[in-house]
């Protein structure tokens, strides 16, 4: 992140304190606080358990702060150590600066004075307190206190994970942070499919908090049926990879992976070991003419987008976009948070295209002021078809069949000798002359089914309870099959 574009209000900040920070090895002043989500927390209390507390007192308008929490030193501490883990550790996230009226908005990125939501991806728990930081005398955001079993209180720094680690070890007397055997974390990417029924890899990614780990046994399940695989690996602590398994997938199915094995031992937290489940999708029906709207943040000319065929070919891209001249970094100008419009035609035939975008500094499409969301959304005749507002994603993140072009979208296949649809537009219901009995299947913009029926005759009528708007129309007859466009009035 573009840590100079804050230094003027780091400085302003600073200046509105009058007063020392409280001094190394002072004895840690008690607090007692609910977080955002209404769990209280003690400070004496943690130390009475024998745990070392980690302060993190930070302001949502503070840039060095984004970026240390970004970093994710605390997210893998608290996973390894925390209360999922070793549970010796205890990582308070103090917002220290904002007015309790506003401090959850900005927290959550609502409002003109935050950089972005601190509360996604942040497991340990979140507290809004200016008390806090005024009991601490802090001088300047971001400031991190560690405070041993022995309630002495002493700054730490900015660390990374492993810094965090041994500086607990090497600072708190009789602490020597233990690795758990068999910790580890299973998260289920999700699953995108071009048609239903279709053969697709789930993707798993397991990370390791603990101890080494050699082997992992994993359980599939969909909607309820179970399968089974078991991988062999080699995963040191904070390690992560990503394995896949083949699968039958259709539209709405649920599925879920767990580890129940790993070491050939029982998980050491059941919990952290299982995914949440993901909802099968399939992909948003287009035709070749589409509009690609790109929603920057403040620094375009970092950003650039590609779309993919099958082969993972470029079909279409666009960007970087003019830099501006607010800092040393490029940000503002003309293309900065603002809607950039692009007119594309995918090429011909009939397959699935992927999304992917890029940020040459590396921290995705991630900072802009306000409620502005960066992202990039695609349009069809006017319909929007997919959608995806991001964040700090790195340097690139690739969205699977996140579109399927069908090849009659753009005119009509006239394979059947004879097909009607009349009227259209309508109020919903179609009457359909064919020279052949058909199936017809009917999806929504969006790619989602919403109507299916077998066997119908050559002269036939279809009711479709939905709502106004444009719909896809796919026709079978053996080898015969045409698509027609829809509109409910």
């Amino acid at each position: 992140m573009k840590t100079k574009l804050f230094f003027a209000l780091i400085t302003i900040f600073v200046i509105q304190f009058n007063h020392a920070q409280i001094d190394d090895g002072s004895v840690a002043p008690d607090f007692t606080a609910d977080d955002i989500f209404g769990n209280t927390h003690n400070l004496q209390d943690y130390l009475d358990d024998g745990k070392t507390v980690i302060l993190n007192i930070s302001a949502t308008w503070c840039g060095p702060c984004w970026n240390y929490m970004q970093s994710g030193a605390f997210k893998d501490v608290y996973y390894s150590h925390g209360e999922p883990g070793s549970d010796e550790v205890v990582i308070l996230y103090v917002e220290g600066s904002a007015d309790a009226a506003d401090a959850v908005d900005l927290l959550y990125g609502i409002g003109g004075n935050t950089l972005g939501n601190w509360v996604d991806g942040t497991p340990y728990p979140i507290i809004a307190s200016q008390a806090i930081a005024s009991a601490y005398e802090i001088t300047y955001f971001p400031t991190v206190y560690r405070i041993c079993p022995d309630g002495f209180v002493y700054e730490m720094g900015q660390l990374n994970r492993e810094g965090v680690i041994e500086h607990l070890n090497t600072n708190c007397s009789g602490v020597e942070l233990m690795d758990e055997a068999n910790h580890v974390m299973a998260e289920l990417n999700q699953i995108t499919v071009c048609d239903d029924g279709e053969t697709t890899e789930a993707e798993i990614v397991v990370t390791n908090y603990g101890a080494n780990v050699t082997s992992l046994d994993f359980e599939i399940d969909i909607n309820g049926t179970l399968e089974y695989f078991s991988e062999n690996v080699n995963l040191g602590k904070w390690q992560s990879i990503t394995l896949n398994t083949e699968i039958v997938a259709n539209e709405n199915d649920q599925v879920s992976v767990k580890v129940v094995g790993a070491n050939n031992e029982t998980p050491h937290n059941l919990s952290l070991a299982q995914s949440n489940p993901t909802e099968v999708e399939v992909s948003a029906l287009t035709g070749r003419d589409i509009e690609v709207r790109v929603y920057t943040d403040n620094y375009p000319g970092e950003m650039s987008w590609q779309i993919l065929n099958e082969e993972g070919e470029i079909a279409a891209s666009g960007g970087p976009y003019k830099e501006g001249k607010d800092d040393n970094f490029g940000g503002g100008g003309f293309f900065a948070q603002t809607t950039v419009f692009h007119n594309v035609q995918l090429p011909e035939g009939e397959q699935c295209f992927s999304v992917r975008l890029m940020d040459s500094y590396g921290d995705g499409w991630s900072l802009s002021a306000g409620n502005w969301d960066p992202g990039i959304e695609i349009f069809y005749e006017g319909e929007s078809i997919y959608k995806e507002l991001v964040g700090n994603f790195g340097t690139e993140i690739v969205f699977d069949r996140a579109m399927k072009h069908s090849v009659t979208m753009n005119a009509e296949d006239f394979t059947f000798n004879t097909l009607e649809v009349y009227p259209n537009p309508s109020n919903g219901r179609f009457n359909i002359t064919s020279s052949d009995e058909f199936d017809v299947t009917i999806f929504n913009m969006q790619g989602r089914r919403v109507f299916y029926q077998k066997g119908l005759d050559r002269n036939a009528s279809i009711q479709l309870e939905e709502s106004s708007g444009v719909y896809i129309a796919e026709f079978v007859s053996g080898t015969k099959k045409s698509t027609q466009k829809l509109i409910i009035k």
